[in-house]
């Protein structure tokens, strides 16, 4: 990764990125962005804070909620169903 600006567009990688990471993008844009990105500290920063709150967030999707606050809710559903 070098400190020097890079010619192309930082908007435009950074849009991306979700595409990069959610494996949408062809080998080719995959291959240009990612050589972008090693050549930007900003898209390098933003890469790693995507990844960052993408592992967070699955960490979180697995865990279940507790069993006392699943059977509140449970009440609470069929109480409306009346």
């Amino acid at each position: 990764m070098t400190s020097k600006p890079c010619d192309c567009s930082c908007t435009d990688a950074v849009l991306l990125l979700s595409e990069l990471l959610d494996g949408e993008c062809t080998p080719a844009a995959q291959e240009k962005l990612r050589a972008k990105i090693a050549s930007c500290p900003h898209c390098f920063e933003k890469l790693g804070v995507e990844e960052e709150i993408r592992a967070i967030l699955r960490r979180s999707c697995a865990e279940s909620a507790p069993v006392t606050l699943r059977r509140r809710i449970s009440v609470s559903i069929r109480l409306e169903r009346g």
